[in-house]
């Protein structure tokens, strides 16, 4: 990419949560490519929802956690993974010990298991996906690390890094390390290499015309509705077929202008999301200049509770067409 436009972020003042956040996401990173670079066995074992859930994974929310509950040790967190599996098992955990300690030597495991099973009541949550779209990992296509920080039921922080944006088409991403993508609320939203300190901030797009409009969706059928974007895209005359993509990367498409909407409708449709799926990106989106919201209009909810239960599927856009989108979005639920 080129550097014009691009600012040294050392000359951008960013709030300490801002910092930790991409700190922890750039080691994780460096652990998630330690590993492909060593060939760790990253098999994966299956949770009750049927999700695939590897040793990257784990490693890599250990290593964040690392940094968040060392800054901010009175903060809460919901995190995607259970980590009472390596505590229980002597082994794993042998294995895990030595793995992150690659990336962060001084990393003390004891104390962040210890971390995880204490109760914390503060406003603020860390919401953390270590590794999102593990998927996209294991087949060595995209995926994400993302880290959001909600309070008083609003996302202030949203980081997302996405190290496999060189595999997309397009000669805009060619860093091999690949891109992070960051937000505070009321700051606007900025794109840096992970190999770089020079950054940049984005805007969507100002498309508006559907026959020229490219949008993504999950890489996974599975995970969507697929008959009903077909519909949704039959009935807004959209040529062009959707950009496949796993993880929150579809936000970073949005928030920088790549892509003009990214759509879900799930399967089945009552399902609720995860926070952690979805935090990171709104805010990055909406400080771009996009909308944010479900299928059906309404704004996110974040409440006590790690799914956005009052809320059906995600629209994100980049806010032009939002109106046009829910309305026939509307139609199909």
């Amino acid at each position: 990419m080129s550097v014009m436009n691009y600012t040294n972020s050392d000359n951008i003042e960013f709030s300490i949560e801002l910092k930790y956040a991409l700190n922890a996401v750039e080691k994780s990173t460096d652990f998630l490519n330690y590993l492909r670079n060593k060939s760790v066995d990253i098999s994966p074992s299956y949770k009750l929802d049927k999700s695939p859930v590897t040793i990257a994974d784990y490693g890599s929310q250990i290593i964040i956690l690392n940094f968040i509950t060392k800054k901010f040790p009175i903060d809460n967190f919901i995190t995607e993974e259970n980590l009472n599996i390596i505590i229980h098992n002597d082994q794993y955990y042998e294995v895990i010990n030595k793995l992150v300690k690659q990336t962060v030597p001084e990393i003390d495991i004891k104390k962040i298991l210890s971390y995880e099973n204490k109760n914390r009541t503060a406003d603020r949550i860390w919401a953390i996906d270590p590794l999102d779209g593990t998927k996209g990992y294991i087949a060595d296509r995209q995926y994400s690390v993302a880290i959001a920080l909600i309070e008083n039921q609003k996302v202030i922080v949203g980081v997302l890094a996405c190290p496999k944006m060189y595999k997309l088409i397009s000669k805009k991403y060619n860093d091999r390390k690949g891109y992070v993508f960051f937000a505070e609320k009321g700051k606007g939203a900025f794109v840096k290499a992970l190999s770089s300190k020079l950054i940049k901030k984005i805007k969507v797009n100002s498309k508006n015309k559907f026959a020229k409009i490219l949008y993504a969706e999950s890489f996974d059928n599975s995970h969507i509705n697929i008959s009903t974007h077909h519909k949704f895209s039959n009935i807004l005359n959209i040529n062009r077929p959707p950009l496949k993509v796993d993880g929150q990367i579809k936000y970073s498409l949005v928030a920088a202008g790549d892509i003009s909407f990214y759509l879900r409708f799930p399967q089945p449709l009552n399902y609720k999301e995860y926070i952690w799926d979805h935090a990171a990106g709104q805010l990055i989106v909406e400080e771009a200049g996009g909308t944010v919201t479900d299928v059906l209009g309404n704004d996110f909810c974040y409440e006590k509770s790690i799914k956005l239960l009052k809320n059906t599927g995600i629209i994100a856009s980049n806010g032009l067409i939002h109106e046009k989108l829910v309305k026939v979005a509307s139609l199909l639920v």
